[in-house]
C-alpha cells in the first residue's frame, strides 16, 4: 500500500501578505501546548453520568480553546444570568482526548458564576457548551498564562464554515486551532490555511470527525513550521461546528491571544477600541480568503481630528484573493499619538476576516471582532468580565446613518437597572465610557441598549495589552 504526502500545496496564488505603510517584521507571537493532530479524536470517554435536560425555549453559547497546562495556564467560563430571576444552565464539557462531561449549574441575577473546565475533565485543551432554559444568559471566557491573560467572547452559534486569521507558527510561536462539534450528532470537517506561500491542504486534516461534544485541538506548527500570518479555513461537508485560534509565546516576550473564529467573511467590522500611544503599534491583519480580489478600506476616528464624515481619509487599497495585508494605523503620520482610536474595516465585492494587533515593549496580543451583526440583534448587547476585574473603558460605535440614543444597564438580585444617563450619538458616532460612567456595574456585567444597530468593546483591566478587548455579543 502507498501513501500519499502529508499535505499539499496549491500553487499558483498570490503567495505573500500586501505590506502597506510602515510594517514590523515580527508578526504575533503565540504559543504551545500538547494537541492532538489526528483526523479524529479517541472514542469518547464518559467522566460523567449526569443525564441533564434543558426543555422549552433556550439559549445555546459555545465556549472554545480553553487551555489548562499545571503550572502554565488555565482557563474559566463566566456565566452571568441577565434575567430577573434564577436560570439552569445545561454544562457540557470536552477535552481533545475525548472525555465528555455533563453538570446542570443554576446561576443567578447579579452575580456572575465563574466555570473551570478542568473540574470537569482532564486534557489540555477543552471546549464548553451551555445551554439556558428560557434564554435570559451572557457568558465570556478567558485563558490565563504565564505570558498573560485574554479573554474572548462565547459564541452565540455554531456554523459548517469558519475563518480566522493571525496564527504565527514562527521560533518560539504556537498557534493551536480548537475545532468543537457542540452537538450530538457527528460533524466532519476539513482544514485549510492561507500562508504567504501559498494555500496549504494537509492530508492529515482533511475529513476530521468529531463525534458528539468532541473536540480538535490541531497543533498547527506540526504541518506549516515557521510561518505567519496563517488564515485558517475551516469547513464542515457534516454537522456544524465551533472555532478559536489560540496563541502564546514559548519564548521572549510575553504574548497570548485568544481569537474567535468567524461564521461569515463580513463586508463591515467594527473595532470600537483602539489606543495610538507613544510605544505602541497598533496592526491590522486584514485576510481575503476569497479567490477574486476586494477593495478595502479602513476608516480610523480619533476625537481630536474633525471630519465631514466622523473618520480620517481612510487607508483604501486593493486585496487579492487569498491573501493578507499587514496595516500599521498607529503610528502613521495620519493618526496623531495619545489619542483613543475607533476603527471601521469595509470590504466589496468579497468579505473579508481581521484582527487587531497591539504590540508593545515585550509584549504582543491580538483581538478580533466577530461577525458584523445584524439590524435586528445588535441593537441589545452584553459585556460579562470573565476576570471581574472592572472595565477601563467601553466604547459604543453607531452603525446606522441615524441619530441613536444609548442606554447602559446591569443587572442586580431583583433585576436589570439603568447605570447613568442615556446618550445621545449622531449617525455614525461613537463614544468611549470609562470608569466613571460605569460606576454602578455590578458583577462586571454591562448590558448595552439602542434604537439603531451598533458595535460595541470593552476593555478588560488585568489583561495582556491587546488581547484584553472584550467584543460585545447580542443578546439570545
Amino acid at each position: 500500500m502507498t501513501t500519499g504526502p502529508r499535505h499539499s500545496r496549491i500553487s499558483g496564488t498570490p503567495a505573500r501578505p500586501i505590506v502597506l505603510l510602515v510594517v514590523a517584521a515580527a508578526l504575533v507571537v503565540m504559543g504551545v501546548v500538547s494537541a492532538s493532530t489526528q483526523p479524529s479524536n479517541p472514542t469518547p470517554q464518559a467522566t460523567s453520568v449526569a443525564q441533564v435536560g434543558v426543555g422549552g425555549e433556550s439559549t445555546a453559547l459555545y465556549c472554545g480553546g480553553l487551555e489548562n497546562v499545571r503550572g502554565k495556564v488555565a482557563s474559566d467560563v463566566a456565566i452571568a444570568d441577565i434575567a430577573s430571576t434564577a436560570r439552569d444552565v445545561e454544562v457540557t464539557t470536552t477535552n481533545e482526548i475525548g472525555q465528555v462531561a455533563h453538570k446542570l449549574l443554576a446561576v443567578h441575577p447579579g452575580l456572575v458564576r465563574l466555570l473551570n473546565p478542568a473540574t470537569m475533565v482532564g486534557g489540555s485543551v477543552e471546549a464548553v457548551s451551555l445551554v439556558a432554559r428560557d434564554g435570559g444568559v451572557a457568558a465570556t471566557e478567558a485563558v490565563r498564562g504565564t505570558n498573560g491573560t485574554a479573554v474572548a467572547p462565547c459564541l452565540t452559534r455554531a456554523a459548517p464554515s469558519w475563518w480566522l486569521t493571525g496564527g504565527s507558527t514562527h521560533k518560539g510561536q504556537s498557534f493551536i486551532l480548537s475545532i468543537f462539534n457542540p452537538y450530538a450528532s457527528t460533524a466532519v470537517v476539513s482544514v485549510t490555511f492561507e500562508t504567504p506561500a501559498g494555500t496549504l491542504v494537509p492530508q492529515v486534516y482533511q475529513g476530521i470527525v468529531l463525534g458528539p461534544h468532541q473536540l480538535a485541538a490541531l497543533n498547527v506548527h506540526r504541518v506549516e513550521p515557521d510561518d505567519s500570518p496563517i488564515t485558517t479555513i475551516v469547513t464542515a461537508s457534516q454537522g456544524d461546528v465551533v472555532v478559536y485560534g489560540v496563541g502564546r509565546s514559548t519564548t521572549g516576550g510575553a504574548s497570548t491571544s485568544l481569537v474567535p473564529g468567524n461564521a461569515t467573511l463580513a463586508r463591515s467590522l467594527y473595532l470600537p477600541i483602539g489606543h495610538s500611544l507613544k510605544g505602541w503599534t497598533n496592526q491590522l491583519l486584514v485576510s481575503n480568503p476569497g479567490f477574486g480580489a476586494t477593495r478595502v478600506s479602513v476608516a480610523v476616528r480619533v476625537p481630536s481630528v474633525r471630519s465631514p464624515s466622523g473618520f480620517l481619509a481612510p487607508f483604501t487599497f486593493t486585496l487579492g484573493g487569498r491573501s493578507t495585508a499587514v496595516l500599521t494605523t498607529s503610528p502613521s503620520t495620519r493618526v496623531p499619538f495619545g489619542v483613543p482610536m475607533q476603527t471601521w474595516v469595509s470590504a466589496a465585492p468579497g468579505g473579508v476576516v481581521i484582527v487587531q494587533r497591539v504590540t508593545t515593549a515585550g509584549t504582543e496580543g491580538q483581538n478580533a471582532p466577530i461577525d458584523d451583526p445584524a439590524p435586528t440583534s445588535s441593537t441589545n448587547l452584553a459585556l460579562v468580565n470573565p476576570l471581574l476585574s472592572g472595565f477601563t473603558v467601553v466604547g459604543v460605535m453607531n452603525l446606522s446613518d441615524a441619530t441613536m440614543h444609548l442606554t447602559v444597564r446591569t443587572v442586580t438580585p431583583h433585576g436589570e437597572v439603568q447605570v447613568g444617563a442615556t446618550y445621545t450619538l449622531g449617525p455614525r458616532g461613537s463614544i468611549r465610557l470609562g470608569p466613571g460612567a460605569l460606576r454602578g456595574v455590578v458583577g462586571d456585567v454591562v448590558l448595552l441598549g439602542s434604537d439603531q444597530p451598533m458595535s460595541a468593546s470593552g476593555q478588560v483591566a488585568g489583561a495582556l495589552i491587546g488581547s484584553d478587548i472584550l467584543v460585545a455579543v447580542p443578546l439570545r
